[in-house]
């Protein structure tokens, strides 16, 4: 089904449930304050936070980036005051940790 003309980065769809990601390489230059509903990146962002509701309970949406830990921390504090609370956010540690690759 489509919903929206916006571009996913990756998506992954089966029995579990759906999951999207849109990936930065640097999600503080992409997300920086302010953010603005008009802007391209507000909505992509908006787009993102709203794919659960549209998708169902189990759909995920992911900002996912090789940034640090302090950048992580941060973007994921900015989405929240920002009202994205349905956007879950990963850097290249949590990245790591969920991979067999290493």
């Amino acid at each position: 089904m489509k919903i929206s003309d916006k571009e996913i980065d990756v998506a992954f769809s089966g029995p579990e449930g759906l999951e999207i990601h849109e990936c930065k390489a640097n999600m503080i230059r992409q997300w920086r304050d302010p953010l603005f509903k008009r802007t391209k990146k507000g909505r992509k962002l908006g787009f993102l936070n709203e794919v659960a509701r549209e998708c169902g309970q189990r759909t995920f949406a992911f900002c996912t980036g090789l940034d640090g830990s302090f950048a992580t921390e941060y973007i994921k504090e900015l989405l929240e005051a920002y009202g994205y609370k349905n956007l879950l956010v990963a850097g290249k540690e949590e990245l790591i940790k969920s991979g067999d690759f290493l």
